[in-house]
C-alpha cells in the first residue's frame, strides 16, 4: 500500500491531467456509467467536531473514500483530509488530501468553462479570496490563456490584496 503526502501529490497532478480526469468524471455520471457517490456528514456539537465522507466506486472493482475531518479550533495537531483507494476492497493507497481536494474544485471549474465560455475569454471574475480562489484562477487561465484582466471580490480587503499581490 502506499502513502502519498502532501509533497507527493503536488509532484504528481498537473493541471491537464486534472482537467481530463474531471471531465471524464462528468462524462460517466452523465452517461449513468460511474453511480452518484455517497455522502455522509457527522457532526458533534460540544466539542464542535465534524467529519465529511465521500465514497465513490467505479467498475467493479474500485472505491474511493475520502473524509474530511474537522476539529475546532484549528491547529497545527487537528486532523486533515484524507483520501483512500481501494481495489478489490483492498487498501491501495491513502493520501494527504488537501491539495487533491482543491484540484479537483478547481479543474471542476475549468471543465465548465472550456465548454461553457467564449474562447477568446479576456476577463475574469472570482467572488472569494479564500483557499479555493489561487487554484482556480489557475485553472481557468490554464483552459482560457486569453484572459488578461483578473478581478477579484473577497469580504476580506487583505485577503483580496495577498491574493492579488501572490497571483
Amino acid at each position: 500500500m502506499r502513502v502519498l503526502s502532501e509533497a507527493d501529490v503536488a509532484a504528481l497532478i498537473t493541471i491537464p491531467d486534472a482537467l481530463r480526469c474531471a471531465e471524464r468524471a462528468y462524462r460517466l455520471h452523465a452517461t449513468g456509467e460511474a453511480a452518484p457517490a455517497v455522502r455522509g456528514d457527522l457532526r458533534h456539537d460540544d466539542p464542535k467536531a465534524g467529519c465529511l465522507l465521500l465514497a465513490g466506486a467505479w467498475g467493479a472493482r474500485h472505491l474511493a473514500v475520502k473524509s474530511n475531518v474537522h476539529a475546532y479550533p484549528q491547529g497545527p495537531d487537528a486532523p486533515r483530509l484524507w483520501g483512500s483507494l481501494l481495489s478489490r476492497a483492498m487498501p491501495r493507497a491513502v493520501l494527504a488530501a488537501r491539495l487533491l481536494n482543491d484540484h479537483r474544485t478547481a479543474a471542476g471549474f475549468g471543465v465548465a468553462a472550456r465548454l461553457l465560455s467564449p474562447a477568446n475569454s479576456a476577463r475574469l471574475a472570482v467572488f472569494g479570496a479564500g483557499k479555493s480562489a489561487p487554484m482556480t484562477i489557475r485553472y481557468l487561465k490554464a483552459v482560457r490563456p486569453t484572459i488578461c484582466h483578473v478581478l477579484l471580490a473577497g469580504r476580506s480587503c487583505g485577503r483580496v490584496e495577498s491574493l492579488a499581490r501572490r497571483m
